[in-house]
């Protein structure tokens, strides 16, 4: 795991991290990791309170060639 990577609280059985850039975004979004739905179609996902600091940070990024990923 790189070192710019923090441990996430996630629900229980699962180990989730979080890129050091994302930290106060999440922070201020009150964003958290839930399950959402049923059976084998069951998977983690990150909720936002706020998604608009989710675009807002994204916006922000520089920004990358379709060519080089």
């Amino acid at each position: 795991m790189a070192e710019d990577f923090l441990p996430l609280r996630a629900p229980e059985g699962l180990e989730a991290y979080v890129q050091g850039d994302l930290v106060q975004v999440l922070d201020t979004t009150q964003g958290r990791i839930a399950m959402r739905g049923w059976g084998p179609f069951r998977r983690p996902v990150v909720e936002l309170e706020d998604g608009a600091v989710w675009l807002d940070f994204i916006g922000a990024c520089r920004r990358r060639s379709p060519l080089r990923h």
